[in-house]
């Protein structure tokens, strides 16, 4: 609101973009509110409106009459033009599509996005990651808000009943979700077995704008005890009177879904509750470790640490992993992340850059930045991504006294990041000397090393290292060597052979 404020002040026009028409509403309510004492001209455009009404204000808009206007997917039309915008804000940002994105980009060269979410999708925490967005993070909570108690719990009409009669008890109301719109009419019977004096209101995507626009007002102004819904409430509603929230099958809910249906309540200094039910018969194991992440996000302000495991589930994949998906799959998200900061760099410095080789390495070394070391899981997954795009063998060195402000011990924590830093450093060097891959199967106490190079590895290196150590055999681009591994000499050398590869 303050940034909106400062660009208005300024003769800029600023458009606000919410995913339904609940939330827009919501933000025009609330901005009205805040300025109505300044000669901010705010509008609000959504399909609810009648066609003569919206025509006006598109016109009013167009001639630069409106200085804030606030809508939803209509703000994207092609009968919209804002020729004085300054500021976009699009909140719930993970809401809106590739496509609608790539609208709001051609509104205006050079303009000012400020783009809210509770829980970024993969693809945009990992654009801000690397470093071509900037990141805000707001992680204290309102005063006097607190934890959402959370219950996972497989389907209990016993336990059901009490939450509701709990929350109706002490005055509050209650959201009750379903997925999907046809099994809405089951769970109202039952509702009315358990209960038979609730005031039910039912709300979903397909209602007519004027019908869900009324019985959500009836559920604000508590004419209305429960409302059973889609996730049509899931974004932005801000609802102090509800404090429970019970969501059936939770286990055919996305991640990002999850936490963002918890965060309709508790929007006050009451304490809410939240019960997700799941089944355990037709869970799958994804949906079982979706749960498990939202049952370890309980401290307000977890959004970050849930985007970050979502990218991990099913996004981007383990950063140091082989499960990727969509453009990152074709290339792995160590070498996809160093090709945008390598992008970036040309960008700024006007140079271009040497190509990046992309290594596979498959070694019998375990290592990782182990929980003891770093307990926050959202942490470790940074430091990876850090370790991700480190160039040079002088930072692996200095990396543990940066982190932990001490050299590495014999402790188990400690060597297996060692070891962790010992397979990026042969990686490095293995990039250096321009090879495909680096490979070890153990039989035994015997490795059999395999390396395989590019054809811009030159002649001399390769004469060196086969001078060198004749255990090396060479054929077709591949160089093959058998060496014991039943003690970590094998490292060493490995190094020196990679090192003389790259000379």
């Amino acid at each position: 609101m303050r940034a909106s404020f400062r660009a208005a002040l300024n003769q800029k026009q600023v458009a606000l973009l919410a995913p339904t028409t609940i939330l827009a509403q919501q933000h025009y309510d609330t901005f009205t509110k805040r300025f109505k004492s300044w000669p901010i001209k705010i509008e609000l455009l959504s399909r609810v409106q009648d066609a003569s009404v919206a025509k006006k204000i598109v016109a009013r808009v167009a001639a630069g009459d409106v200085d804030i206007v606030i809508g939803t997917h209509r703000l994207l039309s092609k009968d919209i033009s804002i020729p004085k915008l300054g500021l976009l804000i699009v909140d719930e940002e993970q809401r809106f599509g590739v496509k609608q994105k790539e609208i709001l980009k051609k509104l205006k060269p050079n303009l000012h996005v400020l783009s809210l979410s509770a829980t970024p999708i993969p693809r945009t925490l990992h654009i801000t990651l690397s470093d071509l967005r900037d990141l805000s993070l707001i992680t204290t909570p309102p005063w006097g808000r607190k934890p959402i108690m959370t219950t996972f719990s497989p389907r209990d009409d016993k336990l059901i009943r009490t939450a509701i009669t709990s929350e109706l008890t002490r005055g509050g109301q209650i959201y009750y979700l379903v997925n999907r719109i046809i099994k809405i009419p089951a769970a109202q019977a039952r509702l009315y077995k358990l209960l038979p004096k609730l005031k039910i209101g039912v709300a979903h995507g397909r209602l007519p704008e004027k019908d869900l626009t009324q019985i959500m007002h009836d559920f604000d102004t508590q004419k209305i005890n429960l409302l059973l819904a889609t996730t049509i409430i899931e974004n932005g509603l801000d609802l102090p009177n509800v404090n429970t929230l019970i969501v059936e099958e939770s286990e055919n809910f996305g991640l990002s879904d999850l936490y963002q249906l918890r965060g309709r309540v508790g929007r006050n200094d009451k304490q809410a509750f939240a019960y997700f039910f799941f089944n355990h018969q037709t869970s799958t194991p994804m949906a079982r470790k979706r749960l498990a992440v939202l049952a370890e996000a309980k401290e307000l302000g977890s959004g970050l640490q849930v985007a970050l495991k979502d990218m991990e589930l099913r996004g981007a994949g383990s950063i140091l992993g082989t499960e990727q998906h969509g453009q990152i799959a074709a290339v792995g998200l160590h070498l996809y992340s160093r090709l945008i900061a390598q992008a970036i760099a040309e960008l700024k410095t006007g140079e271009v850059l040497p190509e990046i080789p992309e290594v596979t390495l498959r070694l019998p070394l375990e290592g990782r930045i182990d929980p003891e070391l770093v307990p926050d899981e959202s942490a470790r997954i940074k430091l990876y991504h850090k370790l991700a795009n480190i160039r040079s063998r002088d930072e692996l060195k200095a990396f543990p006294e940066a982190l932990l402000g001490r050299e590495l011990t014999s402790k188990t924590s400690d060597q297996l990041l060692n070891n962790l830093l010992t397979v990026l450093e042969l990686k490095l060097l293995a990039e250096n000397a321009r090879l495909t891959s680096v490979s070890c199967h153990v039989e035994g106490t015997v490795g059999h090393f395999e390396i395989v190079f590019m054809r811009q590895t030159t002649a001399e290196s390769l004469a060196q290292l086969l001078t060198t150590d004749d255990s090396w055999k060479f054929s077709t681009d591949v160089l093959r060597a058998d060496h014991p591994v039943d003690d970590v000499s094998w490292i060493n050398w490995l190094r020196t052979s990679l090192e003389l590869l790259g000379k």
